[in-house]
């Protein structure tokens, strides 16, 4: 406590001298970097003896423990080390700072720097990102991070980010997305009959949803783990690690591996914080995170994805395969009805991600 109040007096003396300051006035549950005040970001480069420059708060809905958390506090360490002190991340777990929406709102307006949403939580700006909620659009997630990091599609992505006011810094493997739920095994399409599944909020998840079976419901994920609790929902969609970290499987028993959606979480930074950095400091941002990157999706995710389903089965979850050709074949309709109706950018993107698969 008396660090805590110590680090707090030293953050007002700092914020009176300093030239820009951001808003923002909660703790962090995880600040892996230690130095500066949250909320300070400050222009200029790094100063002798590596005093903290820009303090980026990091918005995220994940808990503060969970491999999720590992890899955010990995992101921070690399962005420090590169930036040598000038530049620290500080990580506000639980949707502390706001959900994935409010969060990417405070990217444009100057509340929040930095921020992780799904690719399809974009959706909220614009419905060219509702593309990556296609069901059954890759085949596996490494197939899905090499697209994203293809020249074509890496410009497509950036360029309409930028337009939004944001800038992806990391792409981040979190599984192929299967349906638990509390009532009983689902094999086929006909098992998913009066299902209430949790979904993001987005309409082509939820279509995705409806077609297989079950009944769609748009919810944030703050507010999942009560609902399965209360019965509001049946279920939900979401990898292993996910489901542990949220103990959702503590309320949920069963787990059936439909991986409808490969979808990736993006680290995103305000466009205008980025731009107000030194050319230097971008780059060793850059660098940083393209390194957490590679940690995520080589090292930390897959190793995850195989304990946490264990520990899925150790905790009483019931987890069966089940029978993905006709899971495919009940949303063929809702693509082909998605692509009937689709904007341009939409079918410019789909297009990109259609011939970035086939190479």
């Amino acid at each position: 406590m008396k660090k805590k109040i110590l680090a707090w007096g030293l953050a007002a003396m700092m914020a009176l001298s300093m030239t820009a300051c951001g808003s923002g006035s909660a703790d962090p549950t995880t600040a892996p970097a230690s130095a500066g005040p949250a909320g300070t970001a400050a222009a200029g480069t790094a100063a002798a003896g590596g005093d903290v420059q820009f303090t980026l708060k990091l918005s995220v809905s994940a808990p503060a423990t969970g491999t999720q958390a590992d890899g955010y506090a990995k992101l921070a360490e690399l962005v420090k080390e590169r930036t040598g002190g000038a530049v620290e991340v500080q990580v506000y777990p639980g949707s502390q700072l706001a959900d994935k929406v409010p969060s990417m709102e405070g990217l444009r307006d100057g509340s929040i720097e930095m921020t992780v949403a799904a690719l399809t939580d974009i959706a909220n700006f614009g419905d060219v990102w509702g593309t990556f909620s296609l069901p059954y659009l890759f085949e596996d997630t490494d197939q899905l991070i090499q697209v994203l990091n293809s020249d074509e599609v890496g410009a497509f992505v950036e360029e309409k980010l930028a337009a939004i006011g944001m800038i992806p810094l990391m792409y981040m493997d979190i599984g192929s997305r299967s349906i638990l739920n509390s009532k009983h095994a689902v094999n086929t399409p006909a098992d998913m009959a009066g299902l209430k599944i949790r979904v993001m909020q987005d309409s082509t998840l939820a279509a995705a949803i409806n077609a297989m079976g079950g009944i769609a419901t748009p919810m944030a994920w703050s507010e999942t783990y009560t609902a399965l609790q209360q019965g509001t929902v049946d279920g939900l969609e979401n990898s292993a690690p996910i489901i542990t970290a949220n103990m959702m499987n503590e309320v949920a028993k069963y787990y059936s591996l439909t991986e409808q959606f490969i979808i990736a979480d993006c680290l995103l930074i305000s466009k205008n914080t980025f731009d107000g950095m030194p050319s230097d400091l971008q780059a060793q941002v850059k660098e940083a995170c393209k390194e957490a990157e590679k940690y995520w999706n080589t090292e930390l995710w897959p190793a995850a994805m195989e304990s946490e389903l264990q520990a899925m089965k150790d905790s009483g979850v019931e987890i069966n395969d089940v029978d993905k050709a006709a899971f495919k074949e009940s949303v063929t309709g809702m693509k082909e009805e998605w692509l009937a109706n689709a904007s341009d950018d939409c079918k410019q993107l789909y297009d990109l991600l259609s011939a970035a698969t086939a190479k």
